[in-house]
């Protein structure tokens, strides 16, 4: 009793920071790509040319770039995510038969960001300034299993359900970011420069919440003792400071390029466990180096080829996470006056496994809703698989683990339940779907 206890207490620990996909509960978090509808629409390739105010989190260098002189921006992003886990079925003769789907879960998160810039020019400079509101991470997340026994099973009766498992994270790490640029234009080769620096101050708040409870039923049915229920609770506030710089320039007429630098940032960790407050921790968001290319073709109808790169030094979090690359591609074309079509890909691969990659399919619009008001909106699609070990340990439902009659048989399990290897990992199986809508207003 006491080593499952452990287990599971070093399995809440683990998790400090995850979000949407329990995968993530062992690297830092699931990093909110984009929050801007037009750029994310295509691919999330933003770091050469800036599309809006969202945009300017990638790379600071492109608020001088902005169409207007004064301009807000909000966004909206809704994530559905559907996760199925499996496990390898086997008969009699231990030959494997299928993989048996034994928990389903499909869940919906929002984010919201928003900011506001000014620019103004002074011969053949320019110069702006900017705030942003926005979320980094999020950890909301939320899981539910049924386990049921195996009584019955072979007179082809529906097993009850002797207890539910439920893993709830709620939470979001933010940042204000304050944002200021310059650009000089007729540089050397005819060509425009702009640089930009973004400082953020980031604060959130992660719960966790994670509970075995056993049903009536499973009481009723080991009446002579008390099975014990088990809940685990996690609190935690976090904080930092960090910068990043960027850099955008023209190649010429049709082709600019940008890069964008972030250091990594301590985040200290203010927590609890179960109500009671322990020693401050401290963490970090990963360093990041980022470049892309922008390509405006002789097209009669406005048209944007852009290509980023990202690498994200995950091993300043942890030397067991591997760091990883996230390429973007896209691609915004106006089908008729006013009338974008935008579509974009993206790759990237997991902190934990380099193996485990996310590819995402992107696609969206916008139109002029006033004079001085747009809207754009765009659509992302993502899934994966992988193996894991099981989320709650499968010996702890072995009743005779709290029997004190040592002559007590079992009255779930016809042998003895044992945690599951390796060799018999569950297969998860995720889909994610995000929509993002952005209303802008320009002055």
């Amino acid at each position: 009793m006491k080593q499952i206890s452990l287990f599971l207490l070093i399995l809440l620990i683990s998790s400090s920071i995850f979000g949407w996909s329990l995968m993530e509960r062992q690297a830092i978090g699931n990093y909110v790509q984009s929050m801007s509808a037009r750029s994310a629409a295509m691919g999330g390739a933003c770091t050469a040319w800036s599309y809006g105010v969202a945009d300017l989190t990638h790379n600071p260098a492109g608020l001088t770039r902005l169409q207007h002189v004064t301009g807000m921006e909000m966004s909206v992003a809704i994530m559905q995510v559907e996760e199925r886990r499996s496990i390898a079925l086997y008969n009699f003769f231990d030959s494997y038969v299928d993989e048996g789907t034994y928990a389903v879960n499909t869940n919906y998160f929002a984010d919201y960001s928003g900011g506001i810039y000014y620019t103004f020019r002074t011969g053949n400079l320019s110069w702006g300034t900017a705030f942003l509101f926005r979320p980094v991470f999020t950890y909301d997340c939320y899981y539910e299993e049924e386990v049921r026994t195996d009584s019955g099973s072979d007179n082809n009766e529906y097993p009850y359900s002797i207890a539910i498992n439920t893993i709830d994270g709620v939470g979001t790490l933010y940042a204000n970011s304050l944002l200021l640029s310059g650009a000089a234009s007729d540089f050397p080769f005819n060509s425009n420069l702009s640089a930009g620096i973004m400082v953020s101050r980031y604060f959130g708040n992660h719960k966790l919440n994670s509970a075995i409870e056993w049903t009536e039923q499973s009481q009723s049915v080991t009446s002579d003792f008390v099975l014990p229920d088990y809940h685990q609770n996690m609190d935690r506030d976090l904080s930092g400071t960090g910068f990043k710089l960027g850099l955008q320039a023209d190649i010429n007429e049709r082709v600019a390029c940008g890069f964008a630098f972030e250091p990594k940032v301590e985040i200290t960790i203010e927590q609890s466990f179960n109500g009671v407050s322990v020693s401050d921790s401290k963490t970090w968001l990963p360093t990041r180096f980022r470049a892309g290319i922008t390509y405006r073709p002789r097209n009669i109808m406005q048209t944007f080829v852009n290509f980023d790169v990202e690498r994200i030094n995950w091993s300043d979090v942890s030397d067991s996470y591997k760091d990883s690359y996230v390429w973007y591609m896209g691609v915004e074309h106006q089908v008729v006056r006013a009338l974008p079509l935008r579509l974009g890909f993206r790759y990237e691969t997991t902190p934990i496994d380099d193996s485990i990659d996310i590819p995402t399919i992107t696609g969206g619009s916008g139109f002029q809703l006033l004079d001085k008001v747009n809207i754009d909106f765009a659509v992302e699609y993502s899934a994966r698989k992988y193996r894991i070990m099981d989320l709650f340990p499968d010996s702890y439902y072995n009743d005779t683990n709290y029997a004190d009659d040592p002559a007590y048989v079992s009255q779930f399990w016809q042998e003895a339940k044992r945690d599951r290897g390796w060799d018999n990992a569950d297969k998860v199986t995720e889909n994610f779907v995000k929509v993002t809508t952005t209303i802008g207003f320009n002055w």
